[in-house]
């Protein structure tokens, strides 16, 4: 500011000033009496002479502002002043949400003027999201702030018909005041002679539908007395000196209050979840949300239940979502006319896809790109607001999304614009990749048998390479989903070898449910190509899915078809690899004998080819057979060579786990020491490894360890840090069997009211789970504890409804387990034929199934009932034989036999 303009500001200061003086100076002279004012009198005088002075300012500022009209320009010309302009667009009525938000802005655009710098704030979002009607909210909210006026313009960015800067220029040059012929002819010219205009006012100024930095620097102006709000899909990050402020589609309880302010207060009330599910299918969007609360406003006897089903329809979703002039699918239209052609078709391929993230290398895959080029194409569409950024997975990987209705709004365009045969091109390319991909995990955490390691780009490679098992859990719902859309596009060679690629018998997945379904798919996918040997390798996967769920039927179906398919096509390994898994699945079932001739038939074959890895898992599996028939040498013998195999392969994490299995061994002898110190062993490399699951599991072990000693509040303590760690990995299952052996806890201890709850709350994920082997456990630990209440007729009912599951998926030691609660319950109710039965036939099957350590400790309990009957005879035999039975199994002192046989 000059010396002149400072001066010029003083005047009607002065003006004001002496005018008042004079003014009250002459009342006085006029009243004076010689005896001094009076009040009245003085009053008087002070009110005068204040408005004299007001007066005098505003004719004194009016004559300066007139003279300042002919101030000449830079250029010579003359700029005359225009009166304050007022071009704000109205405020709507409606407005909700968005508080913080909006305070946030008022607060920038207000709090820095004091800067030397003109406050600009770029307001940046996707198409509907709002941008405009935020920005009108907080222009109206600080236009006090700015009496000098506010300048608007649509600069029409997203449109085909751009606004030049120019033209605006030109536009609020005239409205400034400026006579047509006085405007340069030069954008640079304009925007000097616009600064001079706004110099020292305060202006605000709304620059809304921005195209990018180019457009809108020209229009920005020099003096810190203004503030600059500017709405655009693009990000501007480019805007020196920009506060960027992104703006995302609404939260969910916004979004319901639009609603609300829209469709009325009482129709959002009387249907809630039809009104969640608009919101939803909306996907929070401020433009989708208004156009469907307009037509349900224009509709008051419709349901919202019902326009929600029909928004359920995702190929006539935008149909709906369009009232008037307003319509969701125009508005995206005007971000992707605004692409080139290459971003546009990276933008409609995406829409292929059904994971509701993706990476950069998803890109390069469907387009037929370098990763590089897909990187940079997600970056612009990005900044054209078209897809959002997700993050980072857990493998560091950048993660990409679509807000739903621009993915709605992708597959149209890809369905319209892109061939069903360049369609099917680049979704070939990448389930291509994501065979690799799965492929290349699968070798790594399965060395040793089939697969060869694939060829994907150095960059994902090493990704998988860092840490094969947390690359694989990151993205397995990606390649789920894409073997479900391989089998709906029916590209069947395609969904059977992506499915042949998940690594199963490595994984502990937490929805057994998807893996069936998913499965199920490249089971007919593999049938459908003509493939025996898909086949063979999906159907050995399905057995073990099935093992591990407790559907032991179907485990053995697909299990023996695997191996038949296999020995068909001559190919032995893959007849052996079924082999090994069908032995597990008996070793559930209590066949034995056959599990360890499966497991002897495999291992034969993976000495033959030499196949170390294969061989330890093998061993590892027939020792626990070998335990379960109290062929206690036999099983060490196992298990140690299984441990060496995996200490010389130098798998120090394989070799662990092997060794909390080896634990089950001793803990079966009542050898705790042992069992412990394996257990504690395994745990601390397990948990240096970072396996979470694992350490779950071992602890999980130790629980149950402990629990037997006697040490049940160590017990439930290791219980509650192994389901904490199950509730962290999402494992539902492991948290189910966590509360089964915890409510056992309880039990042991005597405390079971809390037993019940553990027990009640595991049975009821058994049930969800479908997990029938296991809600017969529950059942039968649940009649244990309520026995003790006397409620008998409960207890039945739940020993009834296990008796009933075990004989229907033939688990033989669950069997036996059942028949030794019915001894226990007939014998609190003093039933003592009843209770000598069952504990003989419970004892008939453990016997047969070479179980000595169950059988001896159900006969300690028959001997019990003929002690309580007085036949101290009977009693004495039983409990001596019952006794050496420990000995022979491995109990070395009277305190070992007696915690042995001790019944809980």
């Amino acid at each position: 500011m000059t010396s002149t303009q400072r001066f010029r500001h003083v005047i009607p200061f002065i003006a004001a000033l002496v005018t008042a003086i004079a003014v009250f100076a002459g009342i006085v002279a006029g009243v004076n009496d010689g005896d001094g004012l009076g009040q009245e009198q003085f009053i008087f005088a002070i009110v005068a002479s204040m408005l004299s002075g007001g007066i005098a300012f505003w004719q004194v500022k009016d004559q300066v502002g007139k003279q300042r009209q002919e101030l000449p320009a830079a250029n010579g010309t003359h700029l005359p002043q225009a009166g304050r302009l007022y071009q704000l667009p109205p405020d709507i009525e409606d407005f909700t949400g968005r508080a913080e938000d909006a305070a946030e802005l008022a607060r920038l655009l207000i709090s820095r003027r004091a800067d030397t710098a003109v406050v600009v704030t770029a307001l940046s979002g996707k198409g509907g999201v709002g941008k405009t009607t935020l920005a009108l909210h907080v222009a109206h909210r600080i236009r006090n702030q700015f009496p000098d006026g506010q300048l608007y313009v649509n600069l029409r960015g997203a449109e085909a018909q751009v606004l030049d800067p120019a033209e605006v220029l030109s536009r609020f040059l005239r409205e400034l005041g400026i006579d047509s012929a006085s405007i340069p002819e030069h954008l640079e010219d304009r925007a000097r002679m616009y600064r001079a205009q706004l110099a020292d006012r305060r202006i605000f100024l709304l620059l809304d539908n921005a195209l990018n930095e180019q457009q809108i620097r020209p229009l920005l102006p020099g003096s810190p007395s203004c503030a600059v709000l500017i709405t655009s899909r693009s990000r501007l990050a480019a805007l020196s000196g920009a506060h960027i402020h992104s703006l995302d589609v609404m939260t969910v309880e916004q979004a319901l209050d639009l609603l609300r302010h829209i469709v009325g207060r009482a129709r959002v009330a009387a249907e809630p979840e039809a009104a969640s599910e608009i919101v939803r299918l909306c996907g929070r969007l401020p433009l989708a949300l208004r156009i469907a609360g307009a037509r349900l406003a224009s509709r008051q006897t419709d349901r919202l239940a019902g326009f929600a089903a029909r928004l359920r329809d995702e190929q006539h979703r935008l149909d709906l979502l369009k009232v008037g002039d307003l319509e969701v699918r125009a508005n995206f239209a005007l971000s992707y006319q605004g692409c080139d052609e290459e971003l546009r078709r990276a933008f409609r391929l995406l829409g292929v896809l059904k994971a509701a993230d993706f990476s950069a290398w998803t890109l390069a895959a469907l387009a037929g790109v370098s990763l590089q080029a897909a990187e940079e194409m997600l970056e612009r569409l990005v900044d054209a607001e078209l897809i959002e950024i997700g993050g980072e997975d857990q493998t560091g990987i950048r993660r990409y999304r679509f807000h739903d209705l621009l993915r709605v709004y992708a597959r149209e365009r890809l369905a319209e614009e892109e061939s069903e045969a360049d369609r099917e091109k680049a979704l070939a390319r990448l389930l291509e990749l994501y065979i690799a991909l799965a492929t290349n995990v699968s070798v790594l955490l399965e060395p040793g048998g089939y697969g060869e390691p694939a060829h994907v780009d150095p960059a994902l490679l090493r990704a998988i390479h860092r840490d094969p098992r947390e690359y694989f859990l990151t993205h397995e719902t990606t390649f789920l989903l894409g073997v479900e859309l391989a089998g709906e596009t029916e590209l069947w060679r395609h969904a059977w070898r992506l499915t042949r690629a998940l690594p199963v018998t490595s994984l502990w997945p937490s929805d057994w449910s998807t893996w069936v379904r998913v499965h199920l798919i490249g089971l007919d996918a593999a049938q459908r190509d003509g493939s025996r040997e898909g086949e063979a390798e999906i159907r050995c996967q399905m057995g073990a899915i099935h093992r591990a769920q407790g559907d032991y039927t179907f485990a053995e179906q697909h299990l023996r078809a695997s191996a038949e398919i296999a020995e068909e096509i001559g190919d032995e390994l893959r007849g052996a690899i079924a082999l090994s898994v069908l032995g597990d699945t008996y070793r559930y079932t209590g066949s034995l004998d056959q599990g360890v001739r499966c497991f002897t038939q495999a291992l034969d074959v993976f000495r033959r080819r030499d196949i170390p890895r294969y061989i330890a898992w093998a061993l590892n599996g027939l020792g626990d057979l070998q335990r379960g028939q109290s062929k206690w040498q036999e099983a060490i013998d196992s298990f140690t060579e299984c441990i060496q195999i995996f200490d010389q392969l130098g798998d120090r994490l394989e070799s662990a786990r092997a060794r909390v299995r080896f634990g089950i061994v001793y803990r079966d002898q009542c050898l705790y020491g042992e069992a412990e110190r394996l257990y504690l062993n395994g745990l601390g490399v397990i948990r240096e490894s970072g396996d979470r699951r694992w350490e779950a599991r071992t602890l999980r072990q130790l629980g149950v360890l402990w629990r037997n000693m006697g040490r049940t509040k160590q017990a439930i303590k290791a219980l509650n840090e192994a389901q904490e760690i199950f509730e962290e990995l999402v494992d539902r299952r492991g948290v189910a069997v966590v509360l089964r052996n915890k409510g056992d806890a309880y039990r042991r201890a005597g405390d079971y009211k809390a037993a019940l709850e553990c027990l009640e709350d595991a049975l009821a994920r058994f049930q969800e789970l479908g997990d029938r082997r296991w809600q017969a456990r529950s059942r039968m630990s649940i009649a244990d504890t309520i026995r003790h209440a006397a409620r008998w007729e409960e207890a039945d009912a739940h020993l009834k409804a296990a008796s009933e599951i075990l004989q229907e998926i033939d688990d033989r030691p669950g069997q036996a387990r059942v028949l030794r609660t019915f001894g226990l319950f007939h014998s609190g109710q003093r039933h003592w034929k009843q209770a000598i039965e069952a504990y003989q036939e419970s004892r008939m099957i453990y016997e047969s199934l070479g179980d000595r350590a169950w059988a001896g400790r159900t006969m300690a309990e028959e001997a019990a009932v003929h002690q309580a009957m007085g036949d101290e005879e009977t009693w004495r035999d039983l409990r001596r034989r019952a006794e050496q039975i420990c000995r022979n199994c491995g109990a070395r002192t009277d305190d070992e036999v007696g915690l042995w046989l001790t019944s809980w």
